[in-house]
């Protein structure tokens, strides 16, 4: 249910990505806020979609980019599941 509290999942350093699965499966998973001043750049889907049809090497690195991502999160996610359940 959502109570509409925050909730801190995890904090990301300088550097890092961020909406990654809402670019592939075009659905939002999370929220977030910062808590300092940032600079953010925005690769909407229509340019997505425009790199995989214009250039298909670059895209091709930037979805390898973003697996790996997604696998570090992935395996973070299930380290903390493991330290919660003990």
């Amino acid at each position: 249910m959502d109570d509409g509290r925050l909730v801190r999942v995890r904090s990301l350093g300088p550097h890092t990505t961020i909406g990654e699965i809402g670019l592939i499966s075009q659905k939002r998973s999370a929220t977030i806020k910062a808590e300092i001043p940032n600079v953010l750049y925005e690769l909407s889907a229509n340019a997505y979609e425009r790199l995989k049809q214009e250039n298909s090497g670059l895209a091709q690195a930037l979805l390898t980019y973003i697996v790996k991502v997604m696998a570090e999160r992935l395996s973070f996610a299930s380290k903390v599941i493991g330290v919660l359940r003990r």
